[in-house]
């Protein structure tokens, strides 16, 4: 995450230095599409990574009584 993030932000400032963005559409590319990229990179990386699973996979957990 902490990688795609930089890629990210790197080529919007690569962009944003060869004049291929101004500033308003960095800003909104910032606020906007940022948070969607990084939300698209994190479900490529948790299916990638085998996280994702569903309620069937999950299992109870409990806890034992102390007697005492």
């Amino acid at each position: 995450m902490w990688a795609a993030a930089a890629a990210a932000l790197a080529g919007v400032g690569f962009c944003y230095w060869l004049g291929l963005l101004t500033l308003p559409l960095v800003g909104f590319t910032l606020l906007v599409l940022f948070p969607v990229y990084l939300v698209f990179v994190a479900s490529i990386l948790g299916s990638w990574l085998g996280y994702g699973k569903d309620a069937s996979d999950l299992r109870p957990v409990y806890r034992e009584k102390k007697t005492s």
